[in-house]
């Protein structure tokens, strides 16, 4: 039986360790990662948590159900749901939303829901060696980890650091992203911590003539890490120092079976290009939902 069930009515313990053995594990769908991710949320539950699906939502006159800025890809987990399952899951999220519109997990090669688009992540296995893995480095990223070295640069590692590179993408790139509003850099700082609080948040810094010139966030849940936020000042481009700060975090858990670096992106082409030129390989990921109210009246009504 598939129930849907209020946040406060969920067994978080028995939630979160459904979650983290199941085949496609995300970081997204841990309780303390939406519970600072999304004001509200609520989930499908099939029987005894053999699968579940996390639901937030924001509402305004109406409910609907939303994907947060900082969850890459939600829907089902556990299990996969037979083709009644999903009639009835749909069917359920329909009688107590007006619309829904999800980026669904990468396990999932087929939806049954119309107008489908597709995404792109990038992930990197990481259970080989360092050795085996650093041949598979393009030239672009060995001439940036030779330029990084010759400037004399360090690596270190410093979890104080965090709100260096949320303020500095808010005051640059993220300026000109309307998007991105002073609640979602409180929900950045708010994720950070709760991970940081369970000791499964690390950041790198790279250092150049004592100036900190890049910041690299990672979460760590089990053996999936995630690239969580990035900045690099104009410095660092010159000295290729967000280079030698993914390398960093490649060679500190190369070699661990069933480790994983999940880069999380990209759409954007370069952005795909700099991190598959680390040996990276392409996840696509599907989005579909329902339309809005208004946006059927738009198509029935309007030419």
């Amino acid at each position: 039986m598939i129930e849907y069930v209020d946040r406060e009515q969920l067994d978080i313990v028995r939630w979160d360790e459904r979650v983290q053995r199941a085949e496609g594990f995300k970081h997204y769908y841990l309780s303390y990662y939406l519970d600072h991710a999304t004001e509200k949320w609520a989930a499908l539950v099939c029987d005894d948590y053999e699968w579940v699906w996390p639901l937030p939502f924001k509402s305004n006159i109406v409910k609907w159900v939303f994907q947060p800025l900082l969850c890459q890809q939600l829907g089902p987990i556990g299990r996969a749901l037979s083709a009644k399952e999903w009639t009835e899951a749909i069917s359920i999220i329909n009688r107590h939303f007006s619309w829904f519109n999800v980026k669904f997990n990468d396990i999932l090669n087929e939806l049954p829901l119309p107008n489908q688009e597709t995404h792109r992540n990038i992930e990197l296995d990481l259970s080989p060696s360092y050795d085996r893995l650093l041949p598979a480095y393009k030239r672009n990223i060995r001439s940036n980890l030779k330029k990084f070295e010759k400037s004399g640069a360090l690596v270190k590692e410093d979890a104080s650091y965090r709100s260096w590179a949320v303020e500095g993408f808010q005051a640059t790139k993220g300026h000109d992203i309307p998007e991105l509003d002073a609640s979602f850099y409180r929900q950045v700082e708010s994720i950070y911590r709760v991970f940081q609080s369970r000791s499964a948040a690390k950041t790198y810094l790279a250092l150049h003539e004592d100036e900190l010139v890049a910041q690299l966030m990672l979460l760590e849940a089990g053996q999936r890490s995630l690239v969580f936020f990035t900045h690099a000042s104009d410095r660092a481009r010159e000295i290729g120092a967000m280079h030698a700060l993914i390398d960093h975090a490649i060679k500190e858990r190369a070699g661990e079976s069933g480790a994983l670096l999940d880069f999380e992106g990209s759409d954007n082409d370069n952005l795909a290009y700099f991190y598959q030129s680390f040996g990276g390989e392409e996840r696509v990921y599907l989005q579909a939902g329902t339309k809005s109210i208004l946006h059927t009246l738009k198509d029935r009504f309007i030419p």
